[in-house]
């Protein structure tokens, strides 16, 4: 019987809210705002905006992106070392990677006016990014006895990828309080991808043990010049949950003149 009221409680509160405009903020207001966002990876977003007249909004954004793997595999082995002399272990793989984003944008939106809490936008969108990737992969086999042991590690290091976007952009917000609005929007557009520089690989191989027909240490390092660009439509990155919260700065107008 609780849970029935509450959910009737909730839905009167939405219902009445939605048919009135004292909610939405006015001219000149300056907004905060987090995002969470899906593209391909999971995005957070911590931004701004600006609400001017005639339903105009310009918001400015900090995309971040952070992924990260880690595949581990390992089994019982033996392997052949000399004078047909098999020796049981341990081979043990994994293989790391890891890439940071970071995606400064700014965005010009057209708000409908409604005569509600309800508020639907279009607009654009111009993004300009940077990506960093890391690759680690190991490689160990190891005795038990520790007679024969061997380690590889491979450290691969990618050029920065630039990139640049246009996308257009569409969604709603509802706004449930003074000021205060979760949105969902979502946007689709033409992006430019740039690398340019040098990728660098570096193996690291270590034997030792007193079974191990070699006992040596070696690290190599080699680069090699990367210069790719492509071009490509793709979704934007930027479709997903906002929640703004909007704080009405010196200079606005009185309030029965500044909605839109």
């Amino acid at each position: 019987m609780k849970k029935s009221l509450s959910i009737i409680a909730f839905l009167s509160l939405l219902f009445f809210t939605s048919y009135s405009q004292d909610n939405k903020p006015e001219a000149n207001s300056f907004g905060l705002q987090y995002g969470i966002s899906y593209g391909g990876t999971l995005n957070q977003e911590l931004g701004f905006s600006g609400w001017l007249n005639k339903g105009l909004e310009v918001r400015g954004g900090l995309l971040l992106s952070f992924t990260q793997t880690d595949n581990k595999t390992g089994n019982s082995d033996s392997i052949y070392i000399s004078s047909g002399n098999h020796i049981s272990g341990y081979t043990y793989n994994e293989t790391k990677t890891g890439s940071i984003s970071i995606t400064p944008n700014i965005s010009l939106l057209k708000h409908f006016n409604t005569k509600s809490n309800i508020d639907p936008f279009v607009g654009g969108l111009f993004s300009a990014g940077v990506n960093f990737q890391t690759i680690q992969t190991q490689n160990i086999y190891d005795n038990a006895g520790l007679n024969y042991d061997h380690y590889t590690n491979t450290m691969t290091k990618t050029p920065i990828v630039n990139t640049l976007g246009l996308s257009l952009v569409g969604g709603v917000n509802y706004f449930f309080a003074k000021n205060f609005a979760i949105g969902i929007d979502a946007g689709v557009g033409f992006t430019t991808s740039i690398t340019k520089g040098q990728r660098y690989v570096t193996n690291i191989t270590k034997n030792s043990g007193s079974n191990n027909p070699v006992s040596t240490y070696t690290s190599i390092t080699s680069a090699t010049d990367n210069n790719v660009m492509t071009y490509g439509l793709n979704l934007s990155g930027n479709g997903g949950l906002r929640f703004t919260y909007y704080i009405r700065t010196k200079g606005s107008k009185p309030k029965s003149e500044s909605k839109f």
